[in-house]
């Protein structure tokens, strides 16, 4: 059965994941959740589920299917925000390996003491 994989976020970051996750597994069952109407529109168009709503809210992660997740990367523009979907994610999903892209490097000591697989800072130069 293919892994199921879930992004939260899709700016930048979020279309890099896909990406990536489509390129090497493309018979991955991809969504993405994000509060952006056309940026859902788009990740449907790139191949993937699409839900609305906000990675901070359980009901959002309930119709995200985040406790079937395998995989989830949280690539939101805010690293409080990143915590707090964490959080949420890691209660409702102890098992998800779970990636988190931040934006300021002081913030990653707020991650280390949760069971997250890795944290990858994301350089305003690299933001396009």
């Amino acid at each position: 059965m293919a892994d199921y994989i879930l992004v939260i976020g899709y700016g930048d970051a979020g279309r890099d994941a896909v990406n990536a996750v489509l390129e090497a597994q493309p018979d991955a069952r991809l969504t993405v959740l994000d509060t952006d109407f056309l940026a859902v529109a788009e990740a449907v168009a790139n191949g993937a589920v699409g839900v609305v709503g906000d990675g901070r809210d359980r009901c959002a992660l309930d119709d995200a299917a985040v406790d079937a997740a395998d995989r989830v990367f949280i690539t939101v523009p805010d690293d409080l925000a990143s915590f707090l979907i964490m959080r949420a994610v890691r209660t409702m999903n102890p098992d998800a390996v779970i990636v988190v892209v931040i934006r300021e490097p002081e913030n990653h000591g707020l991650f280390d003491s949760y069971d997250v697989t890795s944290v990858h800072i994301r350089r305003f130069d690299e933001q396009q």
